[in-house]
């Protein structure tokens, strides 16, 4: 696990140890913005070391190899992200928040709502284009019963990058509540008011 400004990662690490009594050389593998879902040491036919990982995403099946001695690629451009709303700014409390984004080249996405690192989601674009960003609410709305301001940390790179581009998008957001609608009141004219008036004559006895 890794926490970098708020954002918690899985990320693949190792280390070569020197029962002799050396130093321990950490090493780094894969990207910096993809979950790792399992990670295995392996012994290649030719006796040299190797890990093996996944970070597929619960999406796309994609499985890497950290050989022994292999020297470190260049480090890609990191692209251009662009992040913008879809839709209404009035959410309901079992909505999620949706996003677009849209990067220039390849790249990685991270996104995870400020404050709440249960509500999360990762994406990677093969190339340049867009695709959704779902927030969805795990333990509650994702904005506030008054509204208000919802923060969102983003994190971009290129493919299985190591240089992280960081930003915090802000959305001034109001949560959908249902009215109720008035009572119905009839209104009925009154009735004319009759007042009765009674009369006794009376006569005299002879």
């Amino acid at each position: 696990m890794h926490r970098s400004d708020g954002v918690w990662r899985v990320l693949p690490r190792g280390a070569l140890l020197d029962f002799a009594g050396g130093q321990r050389e950490p090493l780094a593998f894969g990207g910096s913005l993809r979950n790792v879902d399992s990670l295995t040491p392996l012994t290649l036919a030719d006796g040299s070391r190797a890990v093996a990982w996944t970070d597929n995403n619960g999406k796309l099946g994609r499985v890497h190899l950290g050989h022994e001695g292999s020297p470190d690629r260049p480090e890609p451009a990191a692209p251009r992200l662009q992040v913008s709303m879809t839709g209404s700014r009035t959410i309901r409390g079992e909505s999620p928040l949706v996003l677009r984004a849209t990067c220039d080249a390849a790249c990685d996405i991270y996104a995870q709502l400020a404050d709440h690192e249960e509500v999360v989601d990762g994406l990677s674009l093969p190339a340049a284009g867009s695709r959704r960003i779902v927030l969805p609410p795990l333990l509650g709305p994702i904005v506030p019963r008054r509204g208000g301001p919802v923060r969102v940390l983003l994190r971009s790179s290129a493919p299985g990058g190591h240089t992280v581009t960081a930003r915090t998008l802000t959305l001034h957001l109001r949560r959908y509540t249902s009215g109720f609608l008035p009572k119905a009141t009839t209104h009925l004219p009154k009735a004319p008011q009759i007042t009765a008036h009674k009369s006794c004559q009376m006569s005299s006895l002879p």
